[in-house]
C-alpha cells in the first residue's frame, strides 16, 4: 500500500512553497483526489486548492486605485475573509508601500491644511510676507512625512522578517511570499494610527489639555495603530500558515 507523505517527512518538507498542503492542519495532500477530504483532519481538499480557495484581494485581482481602496475597505470590514483568501505571491511590497503612503497622507494633510489656511489669513492682512514662512513650514511637514513613510516601510520589513523567523521556529510555512503578502495587507493598521493621532489632537484641543497630555494622547493613537497592524499580521499568519500558492512554470508543474 502506498502511504501519503505526512508533515515533517524529509521528501515533502512542508515549508516548500509549492508543496500542496491542507491549509487547516498542514498535512501533505499532494497527488490526492481533489474531491476527497484531508486524511488528517477531514477538511475537503478543494478548500486548500489555491485556484479555488485563494482568488486574491481586489488589488491582487485587478491593479489600480479603486481596487486598492476596495482592499483597504475590505481589510477594515472583513479582515478574516480577506486574509483567508489572499493570493500568495511575490512582489507585494509595492501595494504595501502605497498603503503606507496613504497613511502618511492622512498624517500630514491636516498639518498642510493648517499651514495653507494660516498663510491665506496672513496674506489678507500683511500681503505676501507670510509666503516664505508658509513654504518653509510646508516643506518641513513634507520632509517629516517622507521620513515617516520610510520608517513605516522599515517597520513593515522588520515584521516580515519576524514572522518568517516565527514560521521557521514553529514549523509553519511562512515563506518570503507569504510574509510580503500578509504584511502588505496589514499596512492598513498604519492608516488607523495616523487617523487616531488626529482624533487625539482634536480631543485635546476641545478639552483644553496641556501640551504634555496632548502629546501622550497622540502617541497613544499611534500605538493603537501599531496594535491594529500587529493584530492583522497575526491574523494573517494564522490564516496563511500553510497557505498554498499557484505553481509557476519554473516549478515544473501545472497550477494546483
Amino acid at each position: 500500500m502506498t502511504r501519503s507523505p505526512q508533515r515533517g517527512e524529509d521528501h515533502a518538507e512542508p515549508r516548500d512553497e509549492f508543496t500542496l498542503l491542507c491549509e487547516r492542519c498542514g498535512y501533505v495532500i499532494e497527488g490526492l483526489d481533489e474531491t476527497g477530504p484531508c486524511p488528517e483532519c477531514g477538511t475537503p481538499i478543494a478548500h486548500s486548492l489555491p485556484r479555488l480557495a485563494r482568488p486574491g484581494s481586489p488589488w491582487q485581482r485587478s491593479p489600480g486605485s479603486r481596487p486598492l481602496l476596495a482592499t483597504i475597505w475590505a481589510m477594515y470590514t472583513r479582515p478574516d475573509h480577506t486574509l483567508r483568501t489572499l493570493n500568495i505571491r511575490d512582489g507585494s511590497r509595492g501595494p504595501g508601500a502605497m498603503v503606507c503612503l496613504i497613511a502618511n497622507a492622512v498624517l500630514i494633510t491636516p498639518g498642510l491644511m493648517y499651514v495653507v489656511s494660516d498663510y491665506l489669513n496672513n496674506s489678507i492682512r500683511i500681503g505676501w510676507s507670510a509666503l516664505g514662512e508658509a513654504i518653509g513650514a510646508a516643506g518641513m511637514i513634507l520632509g517629516l512625512g517622507l521620513l515617516a513613510w520610510v520608517l513605516l516601510l522599515f517597520l513593515t520589513f522588520i515584521e516580515e522578517a519576524g514572522i518568517q523567523m516565527y514560521g521557521r521556529v514553529h514549523k509553519r510555512r511562512i515563506t518570503n511570499a507569504v510574509a510580503e503578502t500578509v504584511c502588505a495587507h496589514a499596512c492598513v493598521g498604519w492608516i488607523s494610527g495616523a487617523f487616531l493621532l488626529w482624533v487625539a489632537v482634536g480631543v485635546s484641543v476641545l478639552e483644553g489639555w496641556d501640551a504634555f497630555t496632548a502629546g501622550l494622547a497622540a502617541l497613544a493613537g499611534l500605538f493603537l495603530g501599531l496594535l491594529h497592524f500587529e493584530a492583522l499580521v497575526w491574523m494573517g499568519v494564522r490564516r496563511c500558515r500553510y497557505a498554498n500558492r499557484h505553481r509557476t512554470p519554473r516549478a515544473g508543474a501545472p497550477d494546483a
